[in-house]
Formats: C-alpha cells, sequence, structure tokens
C-alpha cells in the first residue's frame, strides 16, 4: 500500500494565518485594556491605593503576565507559514516593549502606591496630685488662749509634727536634740519578721485557748462576738495614756 504525506493547501494556511492574526490583534488589545487599567489608576489624586485596588491590581497582573508565553505561541505558529521575515520580528519587537512597560508600570504602582502602616504614640505629661483630709481644731497655746489650726487627717502617721509657724503662734519651748535613730529604725523592720530561733511556750499557747474558748461566741445570725482581756495588767504600760494625750493636744 502506498503512503501519501498529507500536507495543508494553501486555503487552509491562509484560514489558519487569519485565525492566528486574529489571536494576536485579542492579545495587544487585553495589553491595551491593561494599559487603560493602570492609567486610570495613575490618574487618581491619592497618596495610596486601597485595599480592595490593591487586590484587584495582583488579579489582573497574574493574568497579564500569561499573555507573554500566549503571544509567543501563537506568533511561532504565523511566522511557520509565512516565514520569518523584518515585519513578523518587528511584531515581536512591538509587542515586547508595550508589554514590559506595562509590567513595569503596574509593579512600580503597587510599590509606591501601597498602603503604609503607621504607627502613632501620643504621650501626655500631667502634674498629679493627692487630695488629702485635713479638718480645722482649737489649739490651747502656753498663754492659755486657743489658736484656729489646721491639721492632717492620716491614719498612717505615727509621729506628730508642727509647722514653724504654729509653734510660734502657740508660744511654744523648741528644744534642740540630738539622737540616734539607728535602733528605733532596726526595731520598726524587725516588727515585720518573726525570728525563726524564737519557740512558742506551749503554756502561752494552751492560755490563748483557754481564753479564746471564754471570750469568744456566736451569735443566732452567725456573727461572732469577741471580747479580748489584757494579758497582763495595763499598769505596764506606764504613763504612754500621758504621752498620747499630750501628742493629741499639741
Amino acid at each position: 500500500m502506498d503512503k501519501k504525506l498529507l500536507s495543508n493547501t494553501p486555503e487552509d494556511d491562509d484560514a489558519q494565518l487569519n485565525t492566528f492574526k486574529k489571536r494576536r490583534a485579542g492579545h495587544k488589545g487585553k495589553v491595551t485594556i491593561f494599559k487603560n487599567y493602570i492609567e486610570s489608576l495613575k490618574s487618581k489624586k491619592k497618596i495610596a491605593l486601597t485595599e480592595l485596588e490593591i487586590l484587584q491590581l495582583k488579579n489582573r497582573l497574574e493574568v497579564y503576565k500569561t499573555l507573554e508565553h500566549d503571544f509567543d505561541v501563537n506568533q511561532t505558529l504565523i511566522e511557520d507559514i509565512v516565514g520569518v521575515s523584518d515585519e513578523q520580528l518587528k511584531e515581536r519587537e512591538q509587542f515586547d516593549s508595550e508589554y514590559q512597560n506595562q509590567l513595569a508600570l503596574a509593579m512600580q504602582l503597587m510599590r509606591d502606591k501601597k498602603p503604609k502602616s503607621s504607627s502613632i504614640t501620643c504621650t501626655s505629661t500631667q502634674q498629679t496630685s493627692v487630695l488629702l483630709s485635713t479638718t480645722l481644731v482649737d489649739v490651747l497655746g502656753s498663754d492659755g488662749t486657743f489658736h484656729t489650726a489646721r491639721c492632717l487627717l492620716d491614719n498612717g502617721s505615727t509621729s506628730s509634727y508642727v509647722t514653724k509657724n504654729l509653734c510660734t503662734r502657740l508660744n511654744l519651748t523648741l528644744e534642740s536634740i540630738n539622737g540616734s535613730v539607728s535602733d528605733q529604725l532596726s526595731r520598726f523592720w524587725e516588727l515585720d519578721s518573726l525570728s525563726d530561733s524564737q519557740n512558742t511556750d506551749p503554756c502561752d499557747a494552751d492560755a490563748c485557748e483557754v481564753i479564746f474558748k471564754q471570750t469568744t461566741t456566736r451569735q443566732s445570725d452567725g456573727r461572732f462576738v469577741v471580747t479580748i482581756p489584757f494579758k497582763m495588767s495595763p499598769d505596764c504600760l506606764g504613763n504612754s495614756y500621758y504621752q498620747a494625750k499630750s501628742v493629741f493636744f499639741a
């Protein structure tokens, strides 16, 4: 059996050539559409594109990048029919120039008009003050008359201080002192801590339990009533009552 080689007729080549040329025109048209889209973004008087515009540009750019390969395949089919000529090389050059130009503009647009993150730090300097409660009291001076003075109500204060002006008004006698407070400070810090070397007397523990049973009762509503007795006679406090009284009236 004889084998016959099949070849395209001139009519078939013309038909295919027209199809390929129409396809090439479509590729050029897509480049033009993308160019107009880039120009519309550039014409907007905005410093940065919105997040939606950035997303749309990215999607369009991904599709646009496929045009180069599609055009090359189609142009090769045309050149297979008509041959490689200066006219066909010019077609390639013109398409590649316009394609690369719009690709560069799109990438530059994404870089320059991309929303930039900002960090705002606000600082404020303001003087703060604490409002302390005070009251007016009548203080007896050394001359037997009362003088109105303002005192500070501070539950945490363990010492009493008066101003020099009040001392003058009350005609108080001033005495200079020169003492060491190191021992007092040591005792102050030792109040908050208990030494491990100290052993609790069992007798004291038993006495505490007995006192608790004798002095602690519970009412019908659930509340406790506690009577705290003196461990020793109040006389052991010495003249602390008079010292406290003198401080109070100072």
